[in-house]
């Protein structure tokens, strides 16, 4: 085996990794978005009842 096939499976590793921290990322940034948006929707219902 070459170094340059090495060198290339790892940076291919490198960058799904990077791909699905990424999307982890964003999951966890709409979870906390929603999160807040449920909290303001029972808080103004609360307030109105």
């Amino acid at each position: 085996m070459s170094r340059g096939s090495k060198l290339r499976k790892s940076s291919v590793a490198v960058s799904v990794a990077a791909g699905s921290w990424y999307k982890i990322e964003m999951i966890s940034h709409e979870i906390s978005r929603l999160k807040d948006r449920y909290a303001l929707g029972i808080a103004s219902a609360t307030a109105a009842a």
